[in-house]
C-alpha cells in the first residue's frame, strides 16, 4: 500500500508541475500582451508553485538523509505546501482582478 501511495504522490507532484508551467506560459504568452502586470503576476505565482514543489521534493530527500521525525517533516511540508498554494491561487485571483479592471476601463465587452 505504501508503494501505491508513494506513486500517487509522484503523479500529483508531476501534474502540479505541469499545471504551474502551463499557467506560467499562459501568463507570459496570452495575458501579458493584454495587461503586462497581470501577466507577470500570473507567471510569478506559477513560478512560486513550481519552486514550492521542487522544495517539497528536496525536503522529502532531506528527511530520508537527515532523519527528520515524521512530525517535523509533516509540519514543514504542510507549511511549505500551504504557503505556495496561497501564492499560486492568489496570483491567479489578482491577475483576474487586474484583467477585469482593464476590461471595465475600456468600456466593457464589445460584441
Amino acid at each position: 500500500m505504501t508503494g501505491a501511495l508513494e506513486g500517487l504522490g509522484y503523479v500529483t507532484n508531476g501534474l502540479g508541475m505541469l499545471l504551474s508551467l502551463g499557467v506560467g506560459i499562459v501568463g507570459l504568452v496570452v495575458v501579458r500582451p493584454a495587461h503586462a502586470t497581470a501577466g507577470l503576476v500570473l507567471a510569478a505565482g506559477a513560478g512560486a508553485r513550481f519552486l514550492g514543489l521542487i522544495m517539497a521534493a528536496l525536503l522529502g530527500a532531506a528527511r530520508d538523509a537527515s532523519g527528520l521525525t515524521q512530525q517535523t517533516y509533516g509540519m514543514l511540508h504542510a507549511l511549505l505546501s500551504l504557503g505556495m498554494t496561497v501564492l499560486f491561487w492568489g496570483s491567479i485571483g489578482a491577475a483576474a482582478w487586474m484583467l477585469a479592471q482593464e476590461l471595465n476601463a475600456r468600456g466593457g465587452r464589445r460584441a
